[in-house]
């Protein structure tokens, strides 16, 4: 699966952002991160500490849209730009990192951003700065609990609860009437699953 999700997410990361940029740019008004021959993406994700596999899939990402770049010209005439800032799974560096992709990088969506925990420290920053929120890279409950408080975010993953709740029932039919002991990340992370595994 993991292989499979390098490979078609890029994609459809493109033709989504493609999409976003005309509906943004149709006002005429300009538009933070869009220019005439690009368009400026970030993110924030673990290229090294505890959680840094996950590093292959920002890199397979970058790579897929420097082909595009190289190979194409870009998208509709515009090469895509993708910011890669490394927060190590820290949600303290996470905020300053954001902050500058925002502020300084003037970024036109944040892409992929990976870790319940430090993004949880930045969505509502993101929401209220204007900046589309695009595949967050954690199944947290937080993210579709309330959509019309945060219109501009975009999940991607099956949520934790989604998934504790099918692991909950495979115990119930598979284990019924056994003692068993749950380990799990002491953050929404883990309580998500953990509420997930009640529930099924």
């Amino acid at each position: 699966m993991f292989t499979t999700w390098k490979v078609w997410f890029p994609a459809v990361v493109a033709a989504l952002v493609v999409g976003l940029v005309a509906a943004a740019c149709g006002g005429g008004e300009e538009v933070p991160g869009v220019s005439d021959d690009a368009v400026v993406l970030g993110t924030h994700t673990s290229l090294t500490g505890p959680i840094a596999v996950y590093s292959q899939i920002p890199n397979a990402t970058k790579a897929y849209f420097d082909f595009i770049n190289d190979s194409e010209g870009g998208v509709n005439g515009r090469k895509i730009k993708y910011l890669l800032e490394d927060d190590g799974y820290s949600p303290p560096k996470t905020v300053d990192l954001v902050r500058k992709l925002v502020e300084q990088d003037n970024i036109f969506a944040l892409l992929n951003g990976l870790g319940t925990p430090t993004h949880l420290q930045v969505v509502d920053y993101l929401q209220e700065q204007g900046v589309p929120d695009l595949f967050v890279a954690t199944g947290a409950i937080e993210w579709v609990k309330d959509p019309a408080a945060r219109p501009n975010i975009f999940g991607s993953l099956a949520s934790y609860v989604g998934e504790g709740t099918v692991l909950g029932q495979y115990i119930a039919e598979n284990f019924a009437g056994q003692k068993l002991g749950l380990i799990h990340q002491n953050d929404d992370f883990g309580a998500d699953g953990i509420d997930g595994i009640r529930r099924g």
